[in-house]
């Protein structure tokens, strides 16, 4: 871990704001302006780790060229006494999973207001061929306006750029099918996990929990989400599709997939 005051590049350390499989995240000011940043730093034992640390810098380039309100932005990728980091915005707010836990179930339109702006998002780096891979609650940021931000591009898979291992990559509550049967991710996956999301919002449960990440593994890619009978007619089809095992019968984007639950009474 580093230390308070330590420095990287521009940035100083100030505090450790959270601890990731891959990396931490330390509140961090700059040097130059004192603004507030958010300094994400591989764990130490990866840093020998080539797969591993081309993915890190793979996440930083990626989100040096995505510019959408609603995606954190970075703003420098860099190395200092053989620490990579990422500067990015901070967000000073909570995540959607300490508003599903505060909240509870959440009726439809209220889920949806705050799932469009995250699924435009997800569209946006789909258009740039940038596959998110990680779409869960505790990634998706909410700023004292409201605003969800999606952050946690560390899984993050462009087109034709294999992930550096072949085990599943993904949180196994919301992994897409095709991501548990180690087959390559696109938009479809990042679709799903959307639709896990809203699943967890409008049941206050997700569809798949088990006594071990591989069991929930194995239920997210064999076994259909089991749809709460309190659901109406047109939620029970809208959410079937999302969550369809085939991506080709997956909604065409993660806006159409929000649109038709908005639509959906």
């Amino acid at each position: 871990m580093l230390q308070r005051r330590s420095r990287l590049g521009k940035y100083e350390v100030m505090q450790l704001l959270g601890k990731g499989g891959m990396s931490l995240v330390y509140k961090g000011r700059s040097l130059d302006d004192g603004s507030a940043v958010a300094l994400k730093v591989p764990h130490t034992r990866l840093h020998t780790n080539r797969g591993a640390m081309r993915q890190f810098f793979e996440e930083g380039r990626t989100l040096v060229h995505l510019h959408h309100p609603n995606i954190v932005s970075v703003r420098a990728v860099g190395q200092q006494d053989g620490v990579p980091y990422i500067v990015m915005e901070y967000i000073d707010g909570l995540t959607l999973t300490d508003e599903i836990k505060t909240r509870g179930i959440f009726a439809t339109q209220d889920a949806c207001r705050l799932l469009r702006p995250v699924a435009d998002a997800l569209d946006y780096s789909h258009s740039q061929k940038i596959f998110h891979c990680d779409v869960k609650p505790g990634n998706i940021k909410l700023t004292r306006n409201r605003q969800p931000v999606l952050v946690d591009f560390g899984i993050v898979q462009s087109a034709g750029i294999p992930w550096y291992e072949g085990n599943p990559r993904g949180s196994a509550w919301y992994m897409s099918p095709e991501q548990a049967s180690r087959k390559p991710a696109d938009g479809r996956s990042d679709q799903y996990s959307l639709a896990v999301v809203a699943y967890e919002m409008l049941a206050g449960r997700v569809p798949f929990d088990g006594s071990s990440l591989e069991a929930i593994v194995a239920l997210q890619r064999e076994a259909l989400p089991p749809i709460p009978t309190v659901w109406s007619e047109s939620v029970k089809t809208v959410m079937r599709r999302a969550l369809e095992k085939d991506p080709g019968k997956r909604f065409s984007s993660c806006a159409e997939f929000v649109n038709a639950l908005i639509w959906a009474r």
